[in-house]
């Protein structure tokens, strides 16, 4: 349940600029004042921290979670409504299905995370959604909630077209590779079916994902408005003079340092998921078993995290 969030864009910036221009002293830099700043707000084992970049590392921010142990499922559909149309109807428009649940969450009396319990209490957040009791009116304030937030949509040339020819497909077949390999194991094992039936759903709704964005980007041409927009910025750039000279500068330093990813983006996703023993997952979205021993931050006891397996750049 998030608590807090604080912008600690400031501390993360001087801590890189810190570092001089080195890209892997930088990194390093950033990795040692993350795990500082969490470890001072995981001090109470009941939240869970986590520093997030956005923009591109031109912000960054401390979330701050409280961590609830006793979560109680109340309601969920019969499959045949939550499921309803199964893949088939996956990211389709319109969509009919019941696809959705709901839990109770509760703390000990203190008001603090407890293990389930017959008389813990139900947890009473700080600040709740509250359902429309009336329809909707002009200038009525809407909000499509997601956090945190990503979008590529400032991506260069390059780098769009290096996602549509190469990052999109190879992801989206490594997950089609792993469906077909659980489809094959299980057809003779009811068991594994069972075991894996959320894994695959979750694969095929990732799969279907990527293949539906490269055919938006086909329907909707959207090369050719990416090269027409990055032409009219470079353009106007190069009318500013001498004042326009940097981000040109920047945007050559740009395309060699995609080249240089790009050489080995193949080589990197393989490697992504090689470096911690990992569970059955595909190599975009690895999942890595927590190393043995005691866990001294709530942070620590997560048993997942993430690897992106795509290009990055240095902040």
């Amino acid at each position: 349940m998030l608590d807090d969030i604080t912008d600690v864009t400031a501390q993360a910036k001087a801590a890189i600029a810190g570092a001089g221009a080195d890209p892997l002293k930088r990194t390093q830099a950033l990795e040692a004042f993350e795990k500082k700043l969490i470890a001072e707000c995981e001090t109470d084992e009941a939240y869970a921290c986590t520093l997030y970049s956005f923009s591109g590392g031109n912000t960054y921010r401390l979330f701050k979670n409280m961590e609830i142990r006793d979560v109680r499922l109340a309601y969920a559909p019969p499959g045949s409504v939550g499921k309803f149309g199964g893949d088939i109807d996956n990211w389709m428009w319109p969509r009919h299905t019941g696809d959705f649940a709901f839990y109770r969450a509760y703390v000990g009396k203190d008001g603090k995370p407890a293990a389930f319990a017959a008389d813990n209490v139900p947890y009473q957040p700080k600040h709740w959604l509250k359902l429309a009791n009336q329809p909707l009116g002009e200038g009525d304030f809407v909000m499509v909630a997601g956090y945190p937030g990503r979008t590529d949509r400032y991506a260069l040339v390059s780098e769009f077209e290096n996602t549509a020819n190469w990052t999109y497909p190879a992801i989206a077949k490594a997950y089609k590779d792993q469906i077909a390999l659980v489809e094959a194991a299980s057809k003779d094992n009811p068991d594994i079916a069972v075991k894996y039936a959320a894994n695959m759903a979750s694969w095929n709704n990732t799969s279907k994902n990527y293949d539906g964005q490269l055919d938006g980007f086909k329907r909707n041409n959207v090369l050719a408005h990416k090269q027409k927009e990055e032409a009219a910025v470079l353009e106007w750039l190069r009318g500013q003079g001498a004042a326009g000279k940097p981000a040109l500068d920047a945007y050559a330093q740009l395309q060699v340092l995609g080249q240089q990813a790009r050489a080995t983006q193949a080589r990197d996703m393989d490697l992504a998921c090689s470096t911690a023993p990992v569970r059955w997952a595909p190599p975009c979205a690895c999942t890595v078993w927590p190393s043995r021993g005691p866990s001294p931050t709530p942070s620590a006891r997560r048993v997942t995290r993430s690897v992106t397996c795509r290009p990055s750049r240095a902040a």
